[in-house]
């Protein structure tokens, strides 16, 4: 990639050896293949609304107060309820203290499993 003279380049080397293709390139094609029936699981955006029992819980939810950060491991009650299930149904003991983690999705619990195993 050239840059004009006097500018100066903005992105790294790894984002310009990728450039033509990428996550753009494939939500283009997911979206013509799903003109053939195709149904995308990739991004994790419905095609349709909120129930409206979740809406309510999140306004009753919001008005309780529960509006801010939760703990980065996860709420302490949230983290013993997981446990107590494991063992229940699975026979599995757990710590949740330190042998429980809840994460904001899939991707962050992958890169944080990965940054604990990997050396990049």
């Amino acid at each position: 990639m050239t840059q004009p003279s006097g500018h100066k380049k903005r992105t790294s080397q790894r984002v310009d050896r990728i450039a033509g293709i990428g996550f753009a390139r494939f939500l283009k094609l997911l979206h013509s293949m799903s003109k053939e029936g195709l149904i995308s699981l990739a991004v994790g955006e419905p095609d349709f609304g909120t129930a409206t029992c979740v809406c309510e819980a999140a306004a009753q939810a919001a008005s309780e107060g529960w509006t801010k950060y939760t703990p980065t491991s996860g709420f302490p009650e949230l983290r013993r309820a997981i446990a107590a299930n494991l063992k229940k149904r699975h026979g599995l003991e757990y710590d949740p203290e330190t042998e429980i983690l809840v994460t904001v999705g899939v991707s962050q619990a992958m890169d944080l499993g990965f940054r604990a195993m990997l050396d990049p």
